[in-house]
């Protein structure tokens, strides 16, 4: 075992209510290999929950660590080369990054606000711009409602947009999509929540229904330069209402950033236990390629027995997803649950998330016992090509974030050992043909 340890002062200011609270802990980070996998341990509660590829052939981590957001790079060896905690007196956490033109990196999440120890609940959004070592250049908080952030991409002009969820009393106590602009030095330019009722200047969904419960996940720039966000939503403020959330691209006009077009997808929805699993775990998502003919969608759905399944939609540059050309599922063990989702460069993709035999109940011990890290390749036309999992009968073994790595992949993600909870970060290393390599340290 190799011990590293960092000792890092960082500044939390939370802009959106004028304070500015100054930090400073000590972080002692250990790297471990069992069973042929890299293990990093940097706080309590470790989870990966998003990688951004670097030109190394290596990777940088983000997720959530105790109470701290992290950033964590590697080399191609999957060597741990640095690592940060950003936060201060609050829960924050990151759910996906980017890297910036200027060398840096840019995570979003978010910051639950805490009193006492415990926590209020009320989650808003968390951004922060870091240099090529991870060192905080700012941080911000834009929105006053309970929010989610999900995606973000960079523009032409150097300015950030950012797609989430926000949850609006005006629009009769619902989430709504939103996206907004974020400059280089990390000041707010403009913002829109989509919404019938929230802001009346941007169109409904449609003219003559409205969507009360709408979960962003991914966005992207289509090739004629339309904004796609892609996500999850439901025709009903009874958000638990089983069977009645769908998946759904919204296509925005780059100019005003008015909604052209909503395609859902209604052949198939998510119920009651769907819900439920997303709650718990926010991670539950939406994720997109963009192919030589078209886009590649992943996503998790829900059958009638109650049983996870991945499905995987491939539709035209037109963006209809209400009339996809194929549907494809992957049931995995018998339950899985899709969380990444990458282009293999060759016509392939990969996806990656976990999966189990046994039926998922609800009760927290139960949901973790035995689940597997799952990592598939499948072709061009969705067929799968081969399979691996790995884990143990007592251990959740859930692999978040997949990429490409030298000549095979790596695997990124969070494990929870004999039910005591998520405290161990790993990256495994696979090969071509999706075989477990040897870790090396």
């Amino acid at each position: 075992m190799n011990n590293i340890k960092i000792s890092k002062s960082v500044l939390c200011a939370l802009f959106l209510f004028g304070t500015t609270i100054s930090c400073k802990r000590e972080v002692e980070i250990n790297a471990e290999s069992q069973s042929s996998v890299h293990y990093y341990t940097g706080g309590d509660e470790d989870k990966v929950q998003g990688v951004v590829s670097t030109d190394d052939g290596g990777a940088v981590y983000v997720g959530k660590a105790g109470s701290n957001a992290f950033m964590m790079k590697v080399d191609a060896d999957g060597k741990q080369l640095w690592y940060r905690q950003y936060g201060g007196e609050n829960i924050e956490e990151f759910k996906s990054a980017i890297a910036t033109s200027d060398g840096g990196y840019l995570a979003i999440g978010r910051n639950n606000t805490i009193d006492n120890g415990q926590s209020l609940g009320a989650a808003i959004d968390y951004v922060v711009k870091t240099d090529a070592n991870g060192n905080m250049l700012w941080q911000n908080s834009y929105l006053a409602n309970f929010s989610y952030l999900e995606s973000v991409i960079e523009s032409d002009s150097g300015d950030f947009l950012i797609t989430g969820s926000v949850y609006s009393i005006q629009s009769g106590g619902s989430w709504d999509v939103i996206l907004f602009s974020v400059a280089p030095d990390g000041s707010f330019k403009w913002g829109y929540a989509y919404s019938d009722q929230y802001l009346k200047t941007i169109p409904p969904f449609y003219a003559s229904k409205s969507y009360y419960q709408q979960f962003a996940s991914d966005m992207f720039f289509a090739p004629n330069g339309d904004l796609i966000i892609a996500g999850t939503m439901s025709p009903s403020i009874i958000s638990v209402e089983a069977n009645k959330f769908v998946t759904f691209f919204m296509v925005i006009d780059p100019t005003t950033y008015s909604i052209k077009n909503l395609y859902p997808y209604y052949d198939y929805q998510r119920g009651w236990n769907w819900y439920r699993l997303k709650n718990r775990d926010e991670r539950f998502n939406v994720r997109v390629i963009t192919g030589s003919d078209g886009y590649y969608v992943a996503t998790t759905v829900e059958d009638d027995n109650s049983l996870m399944r991945v499905q995987l939609l491939k539709t035209d540059f037109s963006a209809n997803l209400s009339s996809p050309l194929w549907v494809k599922e992957y049931s995995g063990l018998g339950n899985a649950i899709m969380y990444d989702f990458a282009d293999n460069g060759d016509g392939t993709y990969l996806i990656s998330g976990t999966s189990t035999d046994k039926y998922l109940t609800l009760s927290f011990p139960e949901l973790f016992d035995g689940l597997q890290n799952m990592v598939m390749k499948v072709d061009r036309e969705g067929n799968a090509l081969w399979s691996h999992y790995e884990g143990s009968e007592h251990d959740a073994n859930i692999g978040l974030q997949i990429q490409k790595s030298g000549s095979g992949y790596a695997v990124g993600g969070f494990t929870s050992l004999n039910r005591s909870g998520y405290h161990k970060m790993y990256r495994m290393e696979l090969n071509s043909d999706g075989e477990l390599l040897g870790s090396k340290k």
